[in-house]
């Protein structure tokens, strides 16, 4: 899962950086989070290991199970 803004386009870049590495999503779930202004998506893809990298590299914050379950 990764934290993303909760603002008009947050997911818009999200979506921009696993896609111009060719990354497919199969499906993904959007939650608020606890932080004002954040929001957790969880996603299932292609390759794991590379949009991790991808979303790292971006700048974007991974979370973990345990910040899920705190839902």
């Amino acid at each position: 899962g990764v934290e993303i803004n909760d603002a008009n386009g947050g997911l818009c870049e999200l979506l921009h950086e696993i896609t111009k590495d060719e990354i497919s999503v199969e499906y993904l779930y959007a939650f608020v989070s606890p932080t004002a202004g954040k929001a957790f998506v969880v996603l299932r893809v292609a390759d794991n290991l590379a949009a991790e990298k991808a979303l790292t590299d971006a700048g974007f914050h991974m979370i973990t199970d345990k910040d899920v379950c705190k839902l």
